[in-house]
């Protein structure tokens, strides 16, 4: 086998358990390195120092974080930073669900956290993790605003379109393969096509296949399976890299959406692990991709900002600092990169 193939199993993610042990076999024989690469973003790579800099930082401040989430003293939103949302104040469980209505746009904060000090991401997993929050944003129709990736946890802010409006491309079963072949594994989508091939009635069989589109579950699902089977893979270790299933906040209002966007962009500063200025050069973020004019980073941070993204180089209206002229996107970078107390 050559070592591209082995690199294509690796991507495939084909996480059996005897093909697992034969490539990690393989890669200790031919001392193959899994290494950060290029972020997608185009940002520069990291060296091992600087990685090895931010790792060691990070796990100071997640402890630090862990012991003040654990005494109580305050509600898990204000120790976060982030909007109060639809949470409560006091001991006791933080979060509440709420039944949103699937034919509007809402939006959600979403919190996937690992299962502890033996479980943290490595800067593959992230760049992976990274990778696939993309992937399946675009194809379950999930819109991804922003989001910051550390070593413990993952924050997201994401848009549920009108659930009925977006299916109704897919209503057609060749349309539906066709997305079929790019979202599951190729043994998968065989299965799937021989199910719409032999199947008496292919209405109900695609009723049951979209139920999982337009679904803030079966998004996180997939994406959590996806990064513990590659992490578990490259790591050579087994179990559950999540601590639960996940954690979501409802946010109502336009002022919630955007405190939520500027707090999850700026999480690093926020939490003490980077300045100001070194912002932009840290890969695991929405922010990065701005700094290159990410289309899909300008789009999300517009919907945040309730901007048409015709708008994000004229001149921001909703800028308090009149008479300086800054555009939307200079003004949304200052607040960013603000100087903020260490939390």
């Amino acid at each position: 086998m050559t070592i591209p193939a082995i690199k294509d199993l690796i991507k495939n993610e084909l996480g059996l358990t005897v093909l697992r042990k034969y490539l990690i076999q393989l890669i200790d024989e031919w001392n193959l390195k899994v290494a950060p690469g290029p972020p997608a973003s185009g940002l520069g790579t990291l060296s091992g120092t600087e990685i090895a800099g931010l790792s060691k930082q990070e796990r100071k401040l997640r402890a630090k974080l862990n012991r003040r989430l654990a005494s109580g003293d305050l509600a898990e939103w204000q120790i976060l930073g982030l909007p109060r949302g639809n949470r409560r104040d006091g001991p006791g469980p933080q979060w509440r669900k709420r039944q949103y209505e699937q034919n509007k746009h809402s939006y959600f904060y979403l919190e996937i956290w690992t299962a502890g000090p033996g479980t943290l991401l490595t800067p593959q997993s992230r760049q992976l993790l990274k990778k696939k929050i993309y992937f399946y944003s675009k194809h379950l129709g999930v819109d991804i605003l922003s989001f910051v990736i550390m070593d413990s946890h993952c924050f997201l802010l994401v848009h549920l379109p009108p659930r009925e409006a977006w299916i109704d491309k897919l209503r057609d079963p060749q349309k539906f393969l066709q997305r079929a072949r790019e979202l599951f594994q190729p043994s998968v989508y065989e299965r799937i096509k021989k199910q719409f091939a032999t199947v008496k009635d292919p209405k109900k069989l695609l009723d049951y296949y979209l139920a999982e589109f337009c679904d803030l579950s079966t998004f996180l699902k997939r994406l959590k399976e996806s990064i513990s089977r590659a992490h578990n893979l490259h790591q050579n270790t087994t179990g559950s890299l999540w601590m639960e299933r996940y954690r979501s906040l409802e946010l109502t209002t336009r002022q919630d959406r955007f405190d939520c966007h500027l707090r999850i962009n700026r999480w690093p500063i926020t939490r003490g692990l980077l300045e100001p200025d070194d912002l932009p050069s840290y890969p695991w973020s929405s922010f990065g991709e701005l700094q290159t004019s990410s289309k899909r980073a300008i789009k999300g941070t517009c919907r945040a900002l309730g901007i048409p993204v015709a708008l994000w180089q004229k001149p921001y209206a909703a800028d308090p600092k009149k008479g300086r002229n800054r555009t939307a996107q200079k003004w949304f970078f200052s607040e960013v990169q603000a100087p903020v107390e260490s939390k």
